[in-house]
């Protein structure tokens, strides 16, 4: 059989079309599904973040002692340390999945292995802040504790009650 006529050959120009089509398929499946995921992800720690990001009314509504301030800003610092290169990342690799897909022969694989990069590093993200909550969560006293899970479910759920 001549190589025109094996369907396993593609001209260059089919392979190219396979390729882009390839990588659309994979932009318009696993992109969408991300920021859906990310979302349901989100309500667990979206709270946390927010409170990470600002402490201070963590002090003022569980009426922190100077302990507790003390351990809240060390956990805080350690957690903010961690996300920090992990959030420069995520955009560094989001620029690269755009560049990559507004080529004109886009590597699938390659977008794919980034996608899959990205969401490492907001699974990383994740669990700083579950980390993070879990240490905070162990220096409060049980009231402080009901009123954090109180704090953490109106941010989670702002138009509930």
């Amino acid at each position: 059989m001549s190589p025109s006529k094996n369907p396993k050959s593609l001209s260059p120009s089919k392979s190219k079309l396979v390729a882009l089509s390839l990588a659309a398929v994979l932009a318009l499946l696993i992109l969408p599904a991300v920021p859906a995921q990310a979302q349901e992800e989100d309500e667990a720690v979206r709270p946390i973040a927010i409170l990470l990001a600002k402490p201070g009314v963590l002090v003022r509504q569980l009426q922190l002692t100077d302990a507790q301030k003390t351990q809240l800003q060390a956990f805080a610092t350690e957690a903010k340390n961690e996300i920090k290169p992990l959030r420069d990342n995520i955009k560094a690799v989001t620029e690269q999945i755009r560049t990559a897909l507004e080529g004109t022969n886009p590597d699938a694989t390659a977008i794919g292995n980034l996608v899959i990069d990205r969401h490492d590093d907001y699974e990383g993200i994740e669990t700083s802040l579950l980390d993070f909550d879990a240490d905070f969560s162990a220096i409060l006293t049980p009231t402080q504790l009901t009123k954090y899970e109180d704090i953490k479910d109106r941010l989670a759920h702002p138009g509930r009650r």
